[in-house]
């Protein structure tokens, strides 16, 4: 019986460690980046944006039903899209459950901007575009249907039919009047 409980006792201080570990290089990450975004040139080929059409997608990582993080997220983003050129740009919410119905994620994302695209991929098409972004996220060791992950916003740009991405924004209060204008800037390519 003593072992069952140190193994817990460790398994819970490891995933603690990691919790922190990861939101102390964000912290870091932030403090010496003060613009709030990360420059980062990853070229993608995600299934889920083969139809896709328009120049710019924003790309953000959450969870169906999540009340806190992704809340206000979603809130910053339905501001967002009032000032973006609709023709020319999509967001994405991607759902980091992978046991959740499409329709649930759908409800919950329309339920913020119904021009949102609701993603709900399979384990491994998850792992896949969670990994090639390094998106950082893991089941809480309190509640299995809640999830530790990160706020960040990814900014990918069509460069000859393949999505390349350009940005990563650090912090879920976006500078709204910074991403515009980011967005402007590359638009003028267009």
């Amino acid at each position: 019986m003593n072992i069952f409980k140190s193994k817990k006792l460790y398994g819970i201080l490891l995933v603690l460690i990691t919790f922190f570990m990861f939101f102390f290089i964000n912290s870091i990450l932030l403090f010496f980046n003060d613009s709030g975004k990360l420059e980062k040139k990853v070229a993608t080929n995600f299934k889920f944006l083969q139809k896709e059409q328009k120049p710019i997608v924003l790309l953000y990582f959450g969870y169906t039903h999540c009340s806190d993080v992704c809340v206000m997220a979603l809130n910053r983003l339905n501001k967002l899209y009032p000032l973006l050129e609709k023709e020319k740009v999509s967001i994405y919410f991607i759902n980091l459950l992978d046991d959740v119905s499409e329709k649930d994620t759908e409800d919950y994302v329309y339920s913020f901007n119904k021009n949102f695209n609701p993603v709900t991929l399979n384990k491994k098409e998850l792992s896949l575009v969670t990994s090639k972004l390094k998106v950082n996220f893991s089941k809480s060791i309190f509640n299995e249907k809640e999830m530790n992950h990160s706020s960040f916003l990814y900014l990918l740009v069509n460069e000859k039919d393949n999505y390349i991405q350009k940005y990563v924004y650090l912090s879920s209060s976006y500078e709204l009047n910074m991403i515009k204008d980011d967005i402007n800037e590359i638009l003028k390519d267009y």
